[in-house]
């Protein structure tokens, strides 16, 4: 009896890519590029690849298919942004099943814990609760971060994508803007 390979099981492939507003840190005139990947059913990883022209060019990177994402089960509407908003909720089904978040105190949250990309806003949230079946509660919203203020007044419908902003992500594209 042969075994398949592990990295031939059945599953998903997620990824994602974005570009994050400059955090202050290094030269404002890179791009703050990253990538997000997520496997279900393989554990081996994938090569990331770029187009030049009409070919496939090898980026010499390597994804571990670890990112957690997903995306919102319900709307958020509207927000100032910049304050916390302790009763603010939203609910998020994530894309991997053994995919879990935390709770942090105010501390931590102030010191830049728990970032996600939802849809362009950037947010964070204090408290995170299971509902099950890969569903989870983000409460304590602290909104519009990292320059997405204007994605934050205009709020978000239900299916928003969502990828947590953490040492998951793959970054791409260091070198500088062409002018």
């Amino acid at each position: 009896r042969a075994l398949a390979p592990i990295d031939e099981q059945a599953g998903e492939i997620l990824l994602r890519y974005f570009e994050l507003p400059w955090d202050g840190t290094g030269s404002g005139a890179v791009p703050q590029r990253y990538a997000a990947v997520s496997l279900s059913g393989a554990r081996s990883g994938v090569s990331l690849l770029g187009v030049d022209e009409d070919a496939l060019v090898p980026l010499g990177i390597a994804a571990r298919g670890k990112a957690i994402q997903g995306h919102s089960l319900t709307a958020l509407g509207g927000s100032p942004a910049l304050v916390l908003e302790p009763d603010a909720t939203i609910d998020i089904a994530l894309s991997g099943p053994g995919a879990s978040l935390l709770s942090v105190d105010e501390r931590a949250l102030l010191g830049g814990a728990n970032r996600l990309l939802l849809g362009e806003e950037i947010l964070q949230f204090r408290f995170a609760h299971p509902l099950g079946g890969g569903a989870w509660r983000l409460t304590g919203l602290l909104r519009g971060r990292g320059a997405s203020e204007q994605h934050a007044a205009a709020g978000h419908a239900a299916g928003t994508s969502a990828v947590l902003l953490d040492h998951a992500l793959i970054a791409l594209g260091q070198a500088g803007f062409d002018e």
